[in-house]
C-alpha cells in the first residue's frame, strides 16, 4: 500500500505540458548504411519528402585502413 501512495505523489506533481506545439518541418531524416543503400534507395528516400535531410554515409577508420567502402 505504501508504493501506491508514493506513485499517487508522483503522478500528483508530475508536470505534463497540456499543449505541446510540435513542428515537423525537416524532422525526417535519413542516414543512409555504408554498403546497404545504394543511389536507387538514396533517390527514393529524398522523394518521400521535399523537406528529407539526408545524411551522408559514415566511413569508419577500419574501411579506410581496409580498403572498404
Amino acid at each position: 500500500m505504501h508504493g501506491n501512495s508514493e506513485m499517487q505523489k508522483i503522478n500528483q506533481t508530475s508536470a505534463m505540458p497540456e499543449k505541446t506545439d510540435v513542428h515537423w518541418s525537416g524532422r525526417f531524416s535519413v542516414a543512409p548504411m555504408l554498403d546497404w543503400t545504394d543511389r536507387h534507395c538514396r533517390y527514393f528516400l529524398r522523394l518521400l519528402s521535399r523537406n528529407t535531410l539526408l545524411y551522408t554515409e559514415m566511413v569508419t577508420t577500419g574501411a579506410i585502413i581496409h580498403g572498404k567502402g
